[in-house]
């Protein structure tokens, strides 16, 4: 890439390179052209920029699960006369191999996630199919087919052939910038890789039932999972993934759009919660990330166990949703209308939530992950309950901060009242923090 140049790249990438293609090039003056995943035409005229070098792209992607039509691409590629380079992070190789399916390059892979199988090693990987023509290129490409003049004149192209790419990315990208892995991590890396097989099966196999569970779900909305017989990429999958397999990786939303997610998210327990890194509006939609949007990494437990735990969460869901219908229509019916705190501007009702707390629910098992180190912290957050914004929370003895002052009261003014996250029966709040 010389100064000036362009990448096109797909709408539809993980946020690290939405951030990295659309912020930071542009500090190397180098610009990018983002384009509809599935609009060819979009593509086919990006690439006719003159400044355009490289079609950037994602087997899989993250975080919708779509899949890429390559061969397509890769055609509309070679058109351009630039290399089509895919992110073939989610899938691994044991999923998709872009190079079998007319991809030059498979690279900006990241092995920090299923590749070494776990979250300890950093890294990545770039793979050279040493079929790209550099040399009929030469004035796209300068850096590989024209004299180079911090190797002594030397024509990378000419004098490597079809190594060409793979010698350069080592003289500049480890030799001159050190792009070179820890040797620990590198260690770590190619431990990982010897099970990857066994895992992936495991992954993608759980994310499969998982899917199937949400889309019966009837707290759910939409699944946006390949693997799906619904999935409108069902037919890429059986052409490029392994047995036809989604990943392990996918997104789905809930009946009562943010809100709700919001609720499944806090209430999960086997499940972690995970920050991302920040995109705009725009961007998030176009990425396949809106409000609604939960993404589920899929991991190695018992896929009972999994969905135990999501259907726990979706049920409490629907209890703070039920409670904040309840709340306004008592707010309005004693016209109490719309007060400052709640993020739909309804004044919470202690009679309603009383009730909620209240309902003959089964108890839950004590054994989850008590937030009573959080109680300290103070607030700031939406109350789990009537989702009002509140500084003062009520702790139970199960260590859950369920409700905020307004709810709070309804539960200590009353006997064996149920904490609404964990279910479990209290006589008593713990105590109050402001």
């Amino acid at each position: 890439m010389q100064p000036g140049d362009t990448i096109v790249a797909s709408n539809r990438l993980y946020g690290g390179s939405l951030t990295q293609f659309g912020k930071t090039v542009k500090k190397f003056n180098w610009g990018c052209t983002f384009v509809d995943v599935g609009n060819f035409e979009q593509v086919e005229t990006a690439l006719k920029d003159p400044t355009a070098r490289l079609l950037f792209w994602g087997s899989l992607a993250n975080p919708g699960g779509v899949v890429s039509d390559l061969r397509t691409l890769a055609d509309l590629a070679h058109g351009a006369g630039v290399p089509l380079v895919v992110d073939n992070t989610l899938a691994t190789p044991f999923l998709c191999r872009p190079i079998d399916h007319g991809a030059d390059i498979s690279g900006r892979t990241s092995t920090t996630k299923f590749l070494s199988g776990q979250g300890s090693a950093l890294g990545g990987v770039v793979v050279d199919s040493g079929k790209f023509d550099w040399m009929a290129q030469a004035e796209k490409f300068p850096s590989l087919a024209k004299p180079e003049p911090g190797y002594h004149g030397l024509v990378f192209a000419e004098t490597f052939g079809d190594m060409a790419f793979t010698m350069f990315s080592h003289a500049v990208g480890l030799r001159d910038l050190g792009a070179t892995m820890a040797p620990l991590h590198a260690f770590l890396t190619l431990n990982g890789c010897e099970t990857l097989a066994v895992r992936m099966e495991r992954h993608c196999a759980n994310a499969a039932v998982l899917a199937q569970f949400l889309e019966r779900h009837p707290k759910v909305a939409w699944v946006s999972f390949a693997g799906l017989a619904s999935s409108p990429y069902r037919t890429l999958a059986e052409r490029y993934m392994h047995r036809s397999w989604g990943g392990g990786v996918f997104t789905f939303g809930v009946v009562g759009g943010f809100d709700a997610g919001v609720r499944v998210v806090e209430a999960v327990e086997l499940f972690s919660h995970l920050a991302n890194v920040g995109l705009t509006d725009e961007q998030r939609h176009a990425a396949g990330a809106g409000d609604d949007v939960i993404r589920l990494s899929i991991g190695l437990e018992t896929p009972e166990d999994l969905i135990a735990d999501l259907s726990f969460a979706l049920d409490q869901a629907k209890l703070a949703i039920a409670a904040l219908r309840e709340c306004g229509s008592e707010a309005q019916e004693h016209g109490t209308g719309r007060g400052r705190g709640h993020p739909n501007g309804l004044t919470p009702s202690s009679t309603a939530l009383d009730g909620l707390l209240r309902s003959p629910t089964a108890p839950r098992t004590t054994g989850g992950h008590p937030l009573a180190a959080d109680a300290a912290s103070g607030g700031g957050d939406l109350c789990v309950v009537c989702l009002s914004s509140t500084k003062t929370h009520a702790f139970l003895p199960c260590g859950h901060r369920c409700v905020c002052a307004e709810c709070g009261s309804a539960v200590a003014d009353q006997a064996s009242a149920a904490c609404p996250i964990c279910r479990i029966l209290v006589d008593h709040v713990l105590q109050i923090f402001c």
